[in-house]
């Protein structure tokens, strides 16, 4: 895979995480931009705290999957 093949994933990766979290915040107030914008910036609640860290996780293991498809060729 080559270097610019990982960098295109590995941004597309984050992008989707972001849009993930997005989401999350977004159904979690019931579609309202508003509401979930000013939610953000109050007390987090359970799973606000735990999704960064998955994310995160998936991330990571993504990245050491490519370092490691990479160190093979």
């Amino acid at each position: 895979m080559p270097r610019q093949d990982r960098v295109v994933f590995a941004k597309g990766v984050v992008f989707l995480a972001a849009i993930f979290l997005a989401i999350l915040y977004f159904l979690e107030y019931n579609g309202s931009l508003m509401r979930a914008h000013t939610a953000i910036w109050k007390k987090p609640k359970r799973w606000q705290l735990i999704a960064p860290f998955i994310l995160w996780g998936f991330i990571i293991t993504v990245v050491i999957m490519l370092v490691r498809i990479h160190s093979v060729n």
